[in-house]
């Protein structure tokens, strides 16, 4: 465009010759900047990205670990057994006599049911008992796994007509089936499937009225 008026005007070609010196040689410096300056920026982006990527598979990680199997379980049975070393009837005429309270340790038998209700598969890796006291407190048991020392008894009604009582009782007993370790053998119980079984906890320093929970 400045060409063509040129060459239709001398008077702004004559001016353009004697006061225009040319574009700045600082101009060609431009592209170079812009490039480094485009380079910088495609890095920071390239950074941002494989952030986000990452943080978006750790939050995937995550909520993989917390969404695990959902476990309901159904109580049957709650046997307390005071660890007096006696019949508890025993030590409670004894220190009634006295006037006296005493302390001792619970085991504490809990018959559970326990199916996974969620597609997703996994152990357990903890069981825990809390159970609110008479004066309104939390007491908190601990899991034993161990059942060394006790056994399942079970009795069986049966009518003879031949004899007198007419209704006799045969006691047997069998070993108790732990909960915790067949789901540990199981490994993983999948969706619907269930477990029946006992768990055995074990309560510190409890007194005599809070035997009978």
């Amino acid at each position: 465009m400045v060409a063509v008026i040129a060459l239709l005007n001398k008077e702004i070609a004559s001016s353009l010759q004697t006061q225009w010196n040319g574009v700045s040689r600082w101009w060609a410096v431009a592209p170079i900047a812009l490039l480094v300056l485009y380079r910088l920026l495609r890095r920071n982006y390239d950074n941002y990205e494989t952030l986000r990527t990452k943080e978006h598979q750790l939050q995937k990680t995550i909520e993989t670990l917390l969404s695990g199997p959902e476990y309901v379980g159904h109580f049957y049975q709650f046997i307390p057994f005071p660890r007096t070393g006696a019949a508890k009837e025993v030590i409670d005429e004894i220190f009634e006599q006295r006037a006296r309270e005493y302390k001792c340790d619970l085991d504490i038998f809990v018959e559970v049911y326990l199916v996974n209700k969620s597609p997703k598969t996994g152990n357990i890796i903890e069981y825990r008992l809390e159970v609110i006291d008479q004066e309104g407190l939390l007491r908190k048991a601990k899991h034993d796994p161990s059942f060394a020392g006790w056994t399942l008894e079970t009795k069986t009604s049966l009518m003879n007509t031949t004899t007198v009582p007419l209704v006799e009782y045969e006691v047997s007993e069998t070993k108790i089936p732990s909960l915790a370790l067949m789901i540990s053998e199981r490994n993983n119980l999948q969706q619907g499937e269930g477990l029946e079984g006992w768990l055995h906890f074990v309560m510190e320093n409890v007194s005599r009225g809070e035997t009978v929970l």
